[in-house]
């Protein structure tokens, strides 16, 4: 369980622009924006609140740009809704990890067809 801390005021002002709940996710651009913080900079607050603290923040990723952003999750449905992004995205990485352990490492480039130069052009041109 995480325990108890006292937030920089940097931490502060990210958590007090999250908004409670699904209705109105905060996207990054408009984090950045509001803070002059980098994309950088506010997904490591971000990863803290989560992590030293506990928050429950999560986010949509994809469907209606006006869904897409951060939020704090206040049920269940909504931690659910918020963590489908982030399981998918982890699922990839686990698989490019395997594959680039399985990779030979003297070997790969002769996996690779490089087409001729002409049917390049003629993709090119077609």
């Amino acid at each position: 369980m995480p325990s108890k801390m006292v937030l920089s005021g940097v931490e502060l002002k990210v958590l007090d622009m999250l908004p409670r709940g699904l209705a109105h996710p905060i996207q990054l651009r408009s984090l950045v924006t509001l803070t002059g913080f980098s994309d950088r900079r506010i997904y490591e607050i971000i990863n803290g609140l989560i992590t030293k603290v506990g928050v429950p923040i999560v986010s949509i990723r994809s469907g209606d740009l006006k869904q897409r952003g951060f939020y704090i999750a206040t049920s269940d449905e909504e931690r659910t809704t918020g963590l489908v992004s982030i399981i998918g995205q982890t699922k990839d990485m686990e698989n490019r990890i395997a594959a680039v352990k399985k990779a030979d490492l003297h070997a790969w480039q002769q996996n690779i067809i490089r087409p001729s130069i002409r049917e390049n052009n003629q993709e090119n041109v077609g």
